[in-house]
């Protein structure tokens, strides 16, 4: 009987628990719903229903700094960041004129943090001052949290005065906070001063500051931070050119880091093999600091480097494959540095070089502008020689002025997206049903492979290097012989033409629209469109559009800097 009865109660306990997890009351005290909240922190259901009931209760008794807890407790559960930031943002109004000693501070800090994570770098460092603005109790641990993150960002853009400041003032706080912790925070705000003056190449302190961060590490048996500063001091010793010294830290360190402090290790353990003669040995690293790019597409511009290293080895190689690769990879991660940080600092972009495939592509770019010169040589000779030649070089310099008019007119018509020249491919010519019969195929046959024929130029197939007219044939799932007929009469061209024709007009809108395509060389430009070889494209180009795709270049570029 007692056993039946334990039984019964337990079972009572079981339904009453459910039951308030299924609808947690909004009686219960703001202190029982945050220790629930917090004990389903791996259960986002069962925590959302439980900031709901804190949520609720709030507004029921008007209460602003806990329905912006609720809206904090919510962003939380919201894997989507814009939703996530929005939740923060109402947080952020119901506690801002607060006299609270964490609100709203702690909700600028959460809410930079997560777009300093999407590498939103001026968003995040707006939210960061916000936070340090709103912070009303200096002595909180929170202050630590807010200037790290500070000096953190402007380490990153460069204004390495302020990022010291915002690192000391942590340290000073970790001291006074010492008895509170072992340490390890006031190591990471000395780490960071290191780095930074490494990148303000005043070697002599950073490797002070890594000596002062190794036994401060050894002292308080902090085995990672140890390895931290190792591999920083071999960075450092990497920069000072005593690439043996810095060998030996690097490899100790190496397996003891970070998947992000690795890749930054490997680089300056690759350029200190590359200084010594052992290219093999740095190539091997540096290849491995790209696999680091391609999965995260993202590096720290200190590292830049890597691809002039492995640009140069391509062009070693003879590999113009590879060169052309990397240098890609080169302009992707400018491209990616230039977008986060243009409206930060000026100094980023001094930080970058002019690649030699830009350099190569201005050559051609400026290939009209020698023809100029070429002319007005001919002018003077022609003057030398007599009136004849005189007359000739009138009629050629009418030729000229004329062309560069028809070049300019044919610009202006290619740039506008509705003018026929950029839009015929797509259509249909009008047929006669004489035209129909000569095909071969009933009308129904005829909708279906034009059908077909839209749905491959919609899937770009004719970017596809030396397609012919076969493979159309076996994508498009019909005969050759039909295709060329319907693609002869209701495109009006044979199918080279009509394939060239398509990759003329993707590569006109990219070249537009896409700022890395104005940086390609004309090589470069036709690989991406499909064309076996520079001189197939320069030819398809000017069929369809009568200008050399240089001036076509050109005049863009000169459009994007007015």
């Amino acid at each position: 009987m007692k056993s039946l009865k334990l039984v019964i109660l337990f079972l009572f306990l079981g339904i009453f628990s459910y039951a308030q997890l299924k609808n947690p009351s909004k009686d219960l005290s703001y202190k029982a719903l945050n220790d629930s909240i917090k004990a389903f922190v791996k259960s986002n259901e069962k925590r959302r229903l439980y900031t709901e009931a804190y949520l609720t209760k709030a507004i029921n008794n008007n209460d602003s700094i806990h329905i912006g807890k609720a809206y904090r407790f919510y962003a939380r559960t919201i894997k989507s960041f814009p939703d996530r930031l929005s939740y923060y943002d109402s947080a952020i109004h119901y506690t801002e004129k607060l006299k609270d000693t964490l609100y709203p501070a702690v909700l600028y800090l959460e809410k930079g943090a997560i777009l300093h994570y999407q590498r939103k770098y001026e968003g995040a460092l707006d939210n960061y001052l916000l936070a340090d603005k709103a912070l009303k109790h200096p002595e909180s641990l929170l202050f630590y949290d807010i200037k790290f993150n500070i000096g953190f960002i402007q380490r990153i853009i460069g204004n390495y005065e302020a990022a010291l400041k915002s690192f000391n003032e942590c340290m000073l706080f970790e001291e006074k906070k010492a008895h509170l912790n072992n340490g390890s925070r006031y190591l990471d705000a000395l780490f960071q001063v290191s780095n930074v003056y490494r990148e303000m190449k005043q070697y002599h302190k950073s490797t002070l500051i890594n000596k002062q961060g190794i036994q401060s590490a050894l002292n308080r048996n902090l085995s990672n931070q140890y390895y931290v500063f190792v591999c920083n001091q071999g960075e450092n010793l990497t920069q000072q050119g005593n690439y043996k010294e810095a060998i030996d830290s690097l490899e100790k360190a190496l397996p003891h880091l970070r998947s992000v402090d690795q890749t930054m290790a490997q680089f300056y353990l690759g350029k200190s093999y590359h200084a010594l003669g052992q290219k093999k040995k740095a190539i091997v690293l540096f290849k491995k600091v790209d696999s680091a790019f391609i999965e995260k597409s993202s590096l720290l511009l200190q590292i830049r480097e890597t691809y002039d290293f492995l640009i140069q080895h391509a062009k070693e190689k003879n590999n113009e494959k590879l060169e052309l690769y990397y240098t890609n990879q080169l302009l992707k991660l400018d491209s990616t540095y230039h977008s986060q940080f243009k409206n930060l600092s000026k100094t980023i972009t001094k930080k970058y070089d002019i690649p030699k495939l830009i350099e190569n592509r201005e050559r051609l770019i400026f290939s009209l502008e020698k023809d100029k010169q070429v002319i007005s040589k001919k002018l003077n000779i022609t003057f030398i020689l007599g009136a004849t030649l005189s007359l000739l070089l009138l009629v050629g310099l009418i030729y000229y002025y004329r062309l560069k008019h028809t070049y300019k007119k044919r610009y202006e018509q290619i740039s506008k997206k509705n003018e026929a020249l950029t839009q015929e491919i797509t259509n249909v010519t009008q047929i006669t049903e004489s035209e129909k019969d000569s095909i071969g195929l009933d009308d129904a046959s005829i909708q279906t492979l034009l059908k077909k024929l839209e749905v491959f130029e919609n899937e770009k197939h004719y970017l596809t290097n030396q397609i012919t007219l076969q493979d159309a044939s076996k994508i498009m799932e019909t005969n050759s012989k039909y295709l060329s007929k319907v693609i002869n009469t209701y495109k009006g061209k044979s199918f080279i033409t009509y394939i060239n024709d398509l990759r003329v007009d993707y590569l006109i809108d990219h070249i537009k629209n896409d700022p890395l395509y104005k940086k390609y060389t004309i090589k470069a430009i036709a690989q991406e469109g499909g064309f076996t070889n520079s001189g197939a494209f320069f030819r398809a180009f000017h069929k369809k559009t009568g200008l050399k795709p240089s001036y076509f270049i050109k005049k863009t570029r000169e459009e994007e800097q007015k």
